[in-house]
């Protein structure tokens, strides 16, 4: 019976520590890994990246700003009131007999307001209307109370011979509304196009990796092959250091290619705003779907989607104004207000509101500029010319962005023909490696050979990948010009709320 308890013992101790490492390696939490394509970074770019929510938030921004310039010419309604108020001053106080006296006086008072406004763009004016619900007047020196109410009074003031200032901001405040939205289109591909460089920078980064540690491998081959050949006495000295070099340069190329690699992840996470701890492994974009754009159809398109036309609108708009207002200085000017409503007072509120009277008021007022000195007409003539200064500068930025966006996409057909020839250069490259592999490992060719090879495929390689990045590059420089999607034929047009 002892026996088989310290055996049972001597069995338990292992199963215990067995079962502890178990334990230990189901709460470790596993690494997560990622596999991204170029374009699912450019989706999460465009949706989810830091820079696309702070644009999205300044969009906002504009969008609210907007709603708040257009509530304005919706009617506005509003509680004025003064609860209480106190003057106390001496007043002069036209007594019986025609003679002046100045009195000491001390009040209080107390109103009350309901105010009821629209703004009338199409004129101009202004439409009104307001309750004074009662006004109430105490004299400190005597027991007089008096009551004042105006129940309903409206009237309205209208500029005359004048520059509707209404028309121009309402139509301003339009334009720049557009613009905003365009622009932050704009951001959005430009974010896009910025991790779109970070990527790449992270694919050649894992290229060039992957590359100094295939070479470490194959030059630690070739270096064993060629002790052993030189053991037996098939090469010289010379060839085996060669190869010994060969392998510890290969070595310092992996540490070096390593951290630039491990780097630029890092910055990749950091614009997609991915977790430190998320394993990435990036695959290369594919280039099968090559743009065939015709040069005058990117034009059009670029004129009819991009924010060029708004801006050059704005800017000429702006102008216009400027040249609007000045010529309005040199001419006379008026304002007319009116108002009718009825109004009554009495020693209490009730009676205040009853035995109403009529309450009208009517001005218009007139103001001719006589003696300016030539102040209006020199103002005059530099509104002109900064008029037509905004006219010669919209044509000239039209004609420079038609020449860039045909030279963008002469460009795009150029490189899109330099990466087909870097494709096929990168798989002829490889090919040629591989057989000279083949033959230096059964003694054809000499170890010279094998590294020419080695680093023409290399080149090869880093060659089809920087072609491949131009190319990429040129396509969302295409975009974000003609904000214009030639492959979906469509504008670009990105959703901010």
């Amino acid at each position: 019976m002892e026996m088989e308890e310290k055996l049972f013992k001597k069995l338990l101790y292992p199963m215990r520590f067995f079962c502890l490492l178990l334990l230990q390696l189901a709460v470790i939490p596993l690494s997560a890994q990622m596999t991204l394509s170029l374009e699912q970074c450019l989706q999460m770019a465009r949706s989810n990246s830091p820079a696309a929510r702070s644009a999205q938030l300044s969009m906002q921004a504009n969008y609210y700003d907007y709603e708040s310039f257009k509530a304005g010419f919706l009617p506005q309604l509003s509680l004025s009131a003064d609860l209480p108020g106190l003057t106390r001053s001496i007043t002069n106080i036209t007594q019986d007999d025609g003679t002046i006296k100045f009195i000491p006086q001390s009040q209080t008072f107390s109103t009350v307001s309901l105010n009821l406004s629209q703004q009338i763009p199409q004129t101009g004016g202004t439409l009104f209307a307001y309750s004074s619900l009662f006004n109430r007047l105490d004299l400190e020196n005597g027991d007089n109370v008096l009551w004042q109410s105006s129940p309903f009074v409206v009237g309205f003031r209208q500029p005359l011979f004048q520059i509707n200032r209404m028309k121009w901001e309402r139509q301003i405040q339009g334009i720049d509304f557009q613009i905003a939205q365009l622009r932050f289109s704009e951001v959005i591909e430009q974010t896009a196009r910025e991790v779109q460089e970070i990527f790449f920078d992270a694919l050649i980064a894992s290229i060039n990796y992957d590359i100094a540690s295939k070479n470490v491998a194959n030059n630690d081959t070739i270096f064993q092959i060629s002790k052993g050949r030189y053991n037996v006495g098939k090469i010289a000295e010379n060839e085996l250091l060669q190869s010994e070099l060969s392998y510890l340069n290969a070595q310092t190329e992996q540490a070096s290619a390593q951290i630039n690699y491990e780097q630029a992840i890092r910055r990749l996470k950091i614009a997609l705003g991915l977790e430190d701890g998320l394993e990435i492994q990036l695959l290369s974009p594919s280039e099968a779907n090559i743009l065939q754009v015709d040069p005058e159809e990117a034009i059009g398109k670029a004129l009819e989607y991009s924010n060029l036309i708004q801006t050059m609108d704005r800017s000429q708009t702006q102008a216009e104004q400027n040249l609007a207002f000045a010529r309005q200085n040199t001419r006379p000017t008026a304002n007319l207000n009116a108002s009718f409503g009825l109004n009554g007072t009495d020693v209490t509120l009730p009676a205040s509101y009853q035995n109403l009277v009529d309450r009208e008021t009517f001005s218009l007022g007139l103001e001719v500029p006589l003696l300016q000195w030539g102040a209006a007409r020199a103002e005059v003539q530099a509104a002109e010319a900064r008029a037509d200064q905004a006219r010669l500068e919209n044509q000239q930025i039209k004609r420079s962005f038609e020449n860039d966006i045909r030279y963008r996409v002469l460009n795009l057909q150029l490189l899109s023909a330099q990466l087909f020839r870097a494709s096929k250069g990168d798989t002829v490259a490889l090919r040629r490696y591989e057989l000279t592999k083949n033959r230096y490992l059964v003694g054809k060719v000499d170890i010279q050979a094998l590294f020419i090879a080695q680093n023409e495929k290399d080149n090869a390689r880093r060659s089809y990948i920087t072609t491949l990045r131009s190319y990429w590059r040129a396509v969302s420089e295409l975009r974000i010009s003609s904000l214009y999607d030639f492959e979906k034929q469509e504008p670009i047009r990105w959703n901010w709320n």
